[in-house]
């Protein structure tokens, strides 16, 4: 191949720059949308607490013992137990339920699934601590 021809032949150059020029802007244009669409998301402004309770048969039907086996401690005023349509708001007579605390609830009806629930005071927001079946 004559070297003249080779200065002269800029065919290869310019598609090969066109497609990494391409190739660049779209990932600096993803790069870009998915900063704002990530750094747009609201953070949780509360945090449940670590909290394991178990659901234990007393031997009476519709009876369910319920027991703050480990974890932090839960203000009263911030938990309930429902099931059913039906809320035991702050079952346990103590300002903050530890664990070892225990309550027996006899509000619901034999087979409810019951769920204790935590309630943020800083928001509209609820989290699911533990599910059981009322015996």
């Amino acid at each position: 191949m004559p070297i003249r021809r080779l200065f002269r032949d800029e065919d290869a150059i310019s598609p090969v720059i066109g497609v990494i020029l391409i190739i660049a802007i779209t990932v600096i244009l993803a790069a870009v949308v998915a900063s704002f669409a990530f750094g747009l998301q609201e953070e949780k402004t509360y945090s449940p607490p670590e909290a394991t309770f178990s659901f234990e048969n007393t031997g009476t039907s519709g009876e369910v013992k319920i027991v703050h086996e480990a974890g932090d401690g839960i203000p009263n005023d911030q938990i309930s137990v429902r099931g059913g349509g039906t809320t035991e708001d702050s079952p346990v007579t103590e300002s903050e339920i530890n664990a070892g605390n225990s309550v027996t609830l006899t509000t619901f009806s034999s087979g409810t699934e019951i769920r204790v629930v935590w309630d943020s005071e800083q928001d509209d927001t609820t989290e699911v601590l533990a599910k059981g079946t009322v015996p």
